[in-house]
């Protein structure tokens, strides 16, 4: 019953009697229920001549509705996705008042079939004559009817809701969602899909370019970098794996500029991100003292899987080598406090398992510490920004003595 503008006739009016509000029910409950006002010797007739029969009754037209006109780019019941963008127009607020009432009657919908919502996102917007609608983009766990969830929406809160036959990969449903809310809502653990928003510098050298042939848009290592801090994605596994589930939404911008540019600006960009995001609180750290830094420390609860047990544990080692608690902390506090020189430094020797590494392993938690350097030509890059050098499992070598005496015999000369 399309007017010829194209679009539905919102309410009719049957011998002022029946009220029909059709943006609100579907086809079939808007026949059934014109149906049943007719007489019986009318009822026999072909649903063709349904629509005369009405008319022929002094129908009054109200209002016309935009709310069917989606239903041509609706999905063919006999397709079958894993991503579905539902959309409900013209809202019933007073059913449906905010965007979680009605992510939840969806998912309730969902959750009476034999599948599984993975994620999903949810927005409320305003129509083009002002009244309320919302979109939802769902993903399954598997291929699912969605037909069944409609008619499950229709017979427990009598609306009638649109699964658009578009957007067939969850990202696109998500941008679609998302568009204009800037409130939208998320399922919990929802993947991050966003990129960081770009400068108002970057938006007005935009504008002032040339009209050229568009490009597609690529992330820069800025925007790659903006993205690690974002999601606290700090190692190269890290940001794979996030790479990986945006690339299964059907969002690949971030997994092209891995496999594109390479290992080498990936790393740089997550190392360079990182050093700036906490360049604020590393200059604020370098103004503090070592015993500062300890202070500061004793604050703070203990490392995960401490437990408050290492101070009892470490006087125990003490106490089994014969070493006075005393002497210990302060060789410990005195080196802290006057930091590295001659004759300034401590080593513990000892047999395998008497507990040397254990004396010493919460300054590796506290300090910026440099352990055991490496065997390349570069083995001590990176000692003289640290705070703390421990060097563990310490061993004497021959070829440490050789370097040694042709030390000697040069400065000898």
């Amino acid at each position: 019953m399309r007017s010829r503008g194209g679009g539905c006739l919102r309410q009719i009016v049957i011998s002022g009697e029946v009220n029909v509000d059709i943006s609100r029910c579907s086809a079939y409950t808007f026949n059934k229920i014109v149906y049943a006002s007719l007489p019986k010797q009318e009822k026999t007739l072909h649903n063709k001549n349904l629509i005369g029969l009405v008319r022929n009754k002094c129908i009054q037209i109200v209002s016309v509705s935009r709310s069917f006109k989606m239903a041509s780019n609706e999905l063919d019941p006999r397709q079958v996705r894993t991503v579905y963008l539902i959309t409900y127009s013209r809202a019933d607020v007073r059913r449906f008042p905010t965007r979680e009432v009605f992510s939840d009657a969806v998912l309730q919908a969902f959750g009476n079939t034999s599948t599984r919502v993975l994620q999903w996102v949810c927005c409320q917007e305003q129509h083009e004559d002002g009244g309320p609608h919302f979109h939802m983009a769902v993903k399954l766990d598997k291929l699912q009817r969605w037909l069944t969830v409609k008619r499950d929406l229709e017979n427990r809160h009598e609306i009638v809701v649109n699964f658009s036959a578009h957007h067939v990969n969850y990202y696109t449903a998500w941008q679609y969602v998302t568009k204009e809310d800037s409130l939208f809502i998320e399922s919990p653990g929802h993947p991050v899909l966003g990129n960081p928003p770009n400068t108002q510098a970057a938006l007005e050298a935009l504008t002032q370019r040339p009209h050229k042939r568009r490009r597609k848009d690529r992330l820069s290592p800025y925007e790659v970098g903006e993205i690690a801090v974002e999601n606290n994605l700090r190692t190269r596994l890290q940001l794979l794996a996030f790479a990986n589930k945006q690339k299964e939404l059907g969002k690949t911008d971030l997994a092209e500029f891995i496999m594109n540019r390479g290992r080498k600006v990936v790393d740089e960009a997550l190392s360079t991100a990182w050093e700036m995001a906490e360049a604020e609180a590393a200059l604020e750290r370098a103004k503090l003292r070592r015993m500062d830094i300890l202070n500061h420390t004793l604050q703070e609860d203990c490392v995960p899987g401490c437990n408050q047990q290492w101070l009892q544990q470490a006087l125990d080692v003490l106490n089994r080598n014969s070493i006075p608690r005393h002497e210990f902390t302060q060789a410990v506090r005195h080196l802290l406090l006057e930091g590295r020189g001659k004759y300034r430094n401590i080593m513990i020797t000892g047999p395998t398992n008497c507990g040397k590494s254990f004396m010493l392993q919460p300054v590796t938690c506290i300090y910026r510490a440099f352990c055991n350097p490496a065997t390349t030509s570069y083995a001590w890059i990176g000692a003289a920004e640290a705070e703390v050098i421990l060097l563990n499992d310490f061993r004497w070598n021959q070829q440490v003595s050789k370097m040694c005496r042709k030390s000697l015999q040069l400065f000898s000369k």
